[in-house]
């Protein structure tokens, strides 16, 4: 229904559609850390952590890959000093559009040390799906966040491994939202950069 004037919709309450507007298919998008699927008029929640987002669909519509963000404690020396911290890290998940089947794939829990003592975490972020289903792109600074930007990556599903594409780069900027092309022949993604005059 509709919302008073003044007033703030739910977070998780289903969105509000206009009837008249109908989407052909299935949309999957998050809204306050879950995701929703779409199709038709009908919304429908597909997770309920509220720590899920940037979901993206495989090609055959069996899985929605997306980042789950939990947190945890961590200390890491930085500038000769061990400190303690509060990290919230991503883990690269997915799920089957029916709800089940949720299974974590990538966790970006960064341990240092024979010990693992010392604990930070690097970034995985946009993840897009190979139209094959066995690769995923996506942009993140591991394994080894001390030593990389956050750049273009492939991640093999079935090696569970995270291997960097070697594309240009301004460092420290890194790259961005990285899409297959249809054929999977092809891999975009924006490259960061600046211009100084």
């Amino acid at each position: 229904g509709a919302v008073a004037p003044g007033r703030t919709p739910s977070p998780s309450a289903p969105p509000v559609v206009n009837p008249e507007v109908g989407i052909d298919g299935k949309l999957v998008y998050a809204k306050a850390g879950n995701l929703w699927i779409q199709e038709g008029t009908d919304a429908r929640r597909l997770t309920n952590t509220g720590r899920d987002a940037q979901p993206a669909w495989s090609a055959d519509g069996a899985w929605v890959y997306f980042i789950e963000t939990r947190q945890t404690h961590g200390r890491f020396t930085v500038a000769g000093f061990e400190r303690y911290y509060d990290l919230r890290y991503p883990i690269l998940t997915r799920i089957h559009p029916d709800g089940s089947g949720r299974e974590a794939l990538l966790s970006g829990l960064y341990k240092r040390g024979s010990t693992g003592r010392q604990t930070w975490f690097y970034f995985l972020r946009d993840p897009a799906v190979h139209p094959d289903g066995l690769e995923l792109a996506l942009v993140s600074d591991g394994p080894d966040p001390t030593t990389s930007n956050i750049v273009l990556q492939t991640y093999d599903v079935a090696g569970e491994q995270l291997e960097k594409v070697g594309v240009p780069e301004q460092a420290p900027l890194g790259h961005q939202n990285p899409a297959w092309s249809p054929d999977g022949k092809y891999l975009l993604y924006v490259k960061n950069g600046r211009q100084a005059d």
